[in-house]
């Protein structure tokens, strides 16, 4: 039973890992600084800051969130020319991190079916089988 409620939200929190991942890693290659890496909504059930981070798993495990300094518009104008926030940098950069998210997701995709065709392969089905060959059928 228990496991029957756990196994989903483990394989939930793996591809959110994946997808969060793929925002953070590309926010740090853009030079974005990142706030808050968080698997997980709401108050953290453990978190650890390091650098300029805080590094968060939460209670609501569905979903996941990367913050990024100036990616909210509502923020304070203090600091706003900073050339490490997200708004200060080219289209092309801010696509990127975007596009991160759900490129990492496909990256995952295609690394769980490579290793599950390698290590099960794929059945084969059926298929046609010849049995006998009449003589004179050909012609």
């Amino acid at each position: 039973m228990l496991s029957g409620i756990l196994a989903p939200i483990f394989v939930i929190g793996v591809l959110v890992l994946f997808h969060e991942l793929g925002h953070f890693l590309a926010a740090k290659r853009a030079g974005i600084r990142v706030e808050t890496f968080s698997i997980g909504f709401g108050p953290a059930i453990v978190s650890r800051r390091r650098g300029e981070t805080l590094y968060k798993v939460a209670w609501i495990p569905f979903g996941g969130y990367v913050k990024m300094a100036g990616e909210e518009p509502s923020e304070p104008e203090e600091g706003a020319d900073e050339p490490w926030r997200f708004h200060r940098k080219s289209v092309a950069a801010r696509a990127g991190v975007i596009l991160a998210g759900p490129f990492a997701n496909l990256v995952l995709a295609v690394l769980t079916y490579t290793i599950l065709f390698s290590v099960y392969g794929v059945e084969r089905i059926g298929g046609t089988r010849v049995a006998e060959v009449e003589p004179g059928s050909a012609g």
